[in-house]
């Protein structure tokens, strides 16, 4: 038998290699709407687990979807449930998940604030304005008593769900938007341009707007000739809001749950924690069951060989 002999040094680099615990990674990428909370949620996880690393990114939530069925990322923060397309592409690629339920949203019409005639807008009108055949370029194409000056239109791009479920929800059927508008995915950029010009009209999450609504007003809304309602944290979670309320979703690999223990505890965390920093970061919370269903669903998918 041959024995090596180091010298101490490179024992003590070796030993101090091997006690290193490995640090695993947890990836999750989609919805600009959903970043905050995962974010937030994030941090607080880490403060007591300082050991995985979570990557958040922002690509939409159709980007999001792309990385996640082609198996790029854990996780993906969706602001609308999964296509059929993308359902196919996780299949494709053996991809494997659960979606779970983390809040309720309302996309919100926004003017400028000192806009005095656009407060309250049918969701027909919304629809004449946003479809890919829209004839509307001015106030006044809107109603003829309205300003006749052009209409400065911003919202998502189109990898967003937010712009997903917008062209759908006012036209009650999937609806390809019109092009000439300005995109952005950066809810920050959005504000800045709103607040900006006199004519601009948008749309973003209610959870972005709640924390700005000193420089945007939302505009109340009309659904199939009912009665205006503006958006709130009440008429979002009584579903008196229509057509404008979603629920917001994370699809987690369940084949990256029974690998990363990592995973496992941080998803546990997030839904443990969800009821009371949901509502901290501005979205409007599920009932309690919900985020307890959530954690049988991962308890169901999380079987693994003890490691």
């Amino acid at each position: 038998m041959i024995y090596k002999i180091f010298p101490i040094g490179w024992l003590i680099f070796f030993m101090t290699i091997s006690c290193t615990p490995t640090r695993e990674t947890i990836n999750i990428d989609g919805s600009s709407t959903i970043f905050p909370i995962s974010k937030s949620i994030a941090e607080e996880y880490n403060k007591k687990n300082p050991i995985p690393q979570i990557n958040i990114h922002i690509s939409g939530t159709s980007g999001g979807f792309r990385k996640f069925c082609t198996d790029k990322i854990d996780i993906s923060n969706a602001s609308r449930v999964i296509k059929t397309t993308e359902v196919n592409l996780a299949k494709a690629n053996n991809i494997n998940y659960i979606e779970l339920p983390i809040a309720y949203d309302g996309i919100t019409v926004v003017i400028n604030k000192n806009n005095t005639w656009a407060s309250e807008m049918t969701t027909e009108e919304l629809s004449r304005i946003w479809n890919n055949n829209s004839k509307i370029f001015k106030w006044s194409d809107i109603r003829p008593h309205w300003p006749d000056r052009k209409i400065k239109l911003y919202g998502p791009d189109t990898d967003s769900g937010t712009l997903d479920y917008f062209m759908e929800a006012i036209n009650d059927k999937p609806q390809i938007s019109r092009e000439d508008f300005i995109k952005n995915q950066d809810h920050h950029a959005l504000l800045t341009s709103i607040t900006e010009e006199i004519d601009s009209l948008g749309f973003l999450g209610y959870s972005f707007y709640k924390k700005n609504r000193d420089k945007l007003k939302a505009v109340a809304l009309s659904y199939k000739n009912n009665s205006w309602i503006a958006p709130d944290v009440i008429t979002i979670s009584n579903g008196t809001y229509k057509p404008l309320i979603r629920i917001l979703y994370l699809y987690v690999n369940t084949d990256k749950l029974k690998q990363k223990k990592s995973l496992r505890d941080f998803m546990n965390f997030f839904m443990e924690v969800a009821p009371g920093m949901v509502g901290q970061a501005g979205y409007i919370q599920l009932n309690d069951d919900q985020y307890t269903r959530n954690l049988i669903t991962l308890e169901k998918y999380s079987l693994f060989e003890k490691d």
